[in-house]
């Protein structure tokens, strides 16, 4: 679907009504507008939001056949502790077949790792394993909501006369199934509003087909690069704590069981699994995080926001062992789910929060107030429908808090440090300045580990050049040979949602902005050459052979490798392989401590300068992936038969074994792999 579509415009500007609001949906407005923008996408487009609203109406006539039947009046709490019980026990489900899975596949691979699907599904069918444990935790957040916003009037909710009476525990599962139906609906949503999928229907079935191979390869690359460089974060992280197992001192929380108190322990206290998980939790953060936010994290910062952060990740470390320690005991086996209400709040059991705040005092040695403040982060309140159980998985129960086990054992750290980041400092202004700042470090390593590169690449962190009266700022210019490159850095958080990928992309500080600034600076600096080479680069002068080259640089991988607005886009790994390892290494042996293999990218300074360019805007490595991309067809009925069949139709990069991957490389590159040892 063309996300400048008109169709796409208007309803994005709320012109619109949108199909997950029945009381507000008009489908003679969509026909209004069809009767003008009439073309065969608008049409598909105009066709799925009145599908869509069809079942957002049918999810809302369902809720309001049953009610509980039970003489004991409804209690908001239990029944939010009875939604977070149900979430942890679909979760140590998919957590148990995955043990499965492994036991009958070992070793396994970062491949195997990468493409895991589980079929605890709504309908059986196989999907992602990170996207079902996601799914099923965000399709909570609209129930919780609702059961705060009721509290005080749950009967507006549940009304003691409906047609259908059930149980605590019908109820439960009824209202789960509806909540889950609802926001994979409001994916589906999402995706043709921001995610230019195209939606075309038949009576049976529905297709999403993600038209136009650009957008969605450089998403599923982007995608695909990032559980990559977790994966290998992670099995790094497992191979270290197996060698050399981390000791944490200090008083740990201590669960004792969903009846009784939390207590203190020591580490040793604690299970061999525990421990395991507790040291890579300890050593986490300065594995994911990005290098130029790792300062952020230094205890010795006397920045205040630093140390806020500081106690918000203490805590979270805390509270993640807390949380391996309820699932131990349903893990490691399979166990029918809960048929007993009691049971299945024991699932999710509840922790006095005066209690743990005394307790947190004592692991951490922070004050109450400094706990607190930390919390107050961590905390879910249900006043919006944007809070996020990811990044506050705390759900508060009048001076009680449960939470979901999920979010402290898959949440992605990377992306729950840039929200708490942005809630601490909302500005976040220094994230631009300290990713500037690395670049350096990034030029300075380049320099230093390539030979060629240390006796010809050149770089300043110019700031503002003036000619004249008028200036540009620059983040960044290196020279190397004939080529002057002027760089503009951009530092923001990783893109989860269709929103997140579309304002990556158009918002104020989104890569076509910055496209723009790099080619606008460019230009000006071409245009006075000679004066910011004798600033700068006096090196270069009286040579009349220059190329002003204009770079984004950016610290995630989306879009990094492909150019935008005629301007090429990288990250630092990306610029890494050009500049400091002259090489593009694969297979790293861990006893030898180098790559088995390597596809060389020059030799010569000569050889270096004239690829450039063309590397920037299509780098080895994102042709690889490129030539792994395969069409990924799916099939659903996620509410069962006698419903249409919804079929997705996306692209995913395919590399489940080592010599798929060695074959693309070498359609790439022929004849190009040095094979070390």
């Amino acid at each position: 679907m063309n996300p400048n579509h008109p169709l796409v415009k208007l309803a994005r500007e709320r012109k619109l009504p949108h199909p997950h609001r029945p009381e507000e949906f008009s489908e003679r407005a969509w026909t209004e507008v069809l009767r003008q923008y009439g073309d065969h996408q608008g049409v598909g487009f105009a066709s799925g939001a009145v599908w869509l609203n069809g079942h957002f109406r049918r999810i809302e006539r369902s809720r309001q056949q049953f009610t509980c039947g039970e003489e004991t009046p409804l209690n908001y709490i239990e029944l939010a502790r009875a939604h977070l019980a149900a979430a942890n026990a679909a979760f140590y489900q998919v957590i148990n077949e995955q043990i499965e899975n492994d036991r009958q596949r070992e070793p396994v691979s970062l491949e195997q790792m990468l493409a895991r699907r589980s079929a605890q599904t709504a309908g059986g069918e196989e999907a992602a394993v990170n996207s079902v444990n996601m799914q099923r935790l965000d399709s909570l957040c609209l129930v919780l909501w609702e059961l705060f916003k009721y509290r005080d009037s749950l009967s507006t909710l549940f009304p003691a006369v409906r047609p259908r009476l059930m149980s605590r525990m019908d109820l439960l599962y009824n209202e789960s199934k509806m909540s889950q139906y609802y926001h994979s609906f409001s994916l589906l949503w999402q995706e043709m509003l921001y995610g230019h999928a195209a939606f075309a229907a038949d009576r049976d079935r529905v297709l999403l087909q993600y038209i136009g191979h650009f957008p969605h390869a450089v998403k599923a690359v982007s995608e695909y690069r990032r559980d990559h460089h977790h994966g290998t974060t992670a099995l790094e992280a497992g191979s270290m704590l197996r060698q050399r197992m981390i000791m944490i001192e200090g008083p740990q929380l201590c669960y004792q069981g969903p009846d009784r108190p939390l207590t203190l322990c020591g580490w040793q206290a604690l299970s061999e699994d525990v421990q395991l998980q507790a040291a890579y939790q300890w050593i986490s953060p300065q594995g994911h995080l990005d290098h130029h936010l790792r300062s952020l994290i230094d205890e010795n910062s006397e920045v205040e926001a630093d140390r806020r952060l500081q106690r918000v990740l203490r805590i979270w470390f805390h509270l993640s062992v807390l949380a391996k320690q309820i699932s131990e005991e349903h893990t490691h086996g399979r166990r029918p789910l809960p048929d007993d209400w009691q049971q299945m709040l024991a699932l999710a059991p509840a922790f006095d929060r005066q209690q743990l705040v005394r307790l947190l005092t004592g692991c951490t040695g922070y004050s109450v107030q400094q706990v607190e403040q930390a919390l107050k982060i961590l905390t879910w309140r249900g006043k919006t429908l944007q809070e996020d159980l990811w990044v506050q998985p705390l759900v508060e129960l009048e001076g009680d808090v449960a939470f979901p086990v999920s979010a402290f054992l898959t949440a992605s750290f990377s992306r729950n440090f840039d929200c708490w980041l942005q809630k601490i400092d909302s500005r976040h202004e220094r994230r631009g300045r300290l990713f500037e700042q690395d670049l350096l470090r990034v030029m300075a390593e380049c320099r230093q580990a390539n030979p060629l590169m240390r006796e010809h690449l050149h770089f300043s962190p110019v700031g503002k050049f003036y000619a004249g009266e008028d200036y540009e700022e620059i983040d960044l210019a290196f020279t190397f040979g004939n080529l002057v490159v002027v760089a503009e850095a951009r530092s923001r958080k990783t893109p989860i949602t269709p929103l997140d990928y579309h304002n990556d992309m158009f918002d104020d500080n989104g890569l076509l902005h910055k496209t723009t600034q790099a080619k606008r600076k460019a230009d000006y600096v071409r245009k006075h050459l000679a004066a910011f080479c004798a600033i700068f680069f006096p090196h270069l002068d009286g040579r009349d052979d220059l190329q002003v080259l204009p770079l984004v640089l950016i610290n995630g991988q989306y879009h990094a490798g492909y150019a935008l607005n005629e301007v090429a886009v990288l990250d630092t790994a990306l610029l890494l392989h050009f500049l400091k390892d002259g090489e593009l290494r694969f297979n790293f042996d861990a006893e030898r401590g180098r790559h088995q293999y390597a596809l060389p990218l020059y030799g010569t300074l000569e050889e270096a300068q004239a690829i450039f360019a063309d590397y920037i805007r299509s780098p080895l490595l994102i042709r690889i992936y490129e030539a792994l991309i395969v069409r990924d067809t799916q099939a659903s009925r996620p509410m069962g038969e006698g419903f249409e069949e919804i079929i997705t139709q996306t692209c995913r990069v395919d590399s489940t074994d080592w010599r798929t991957f060695m074959a693309a490389v070498e359609r790439v590159a022929p004849g190009r792999v040095v094979q070390y040892f």
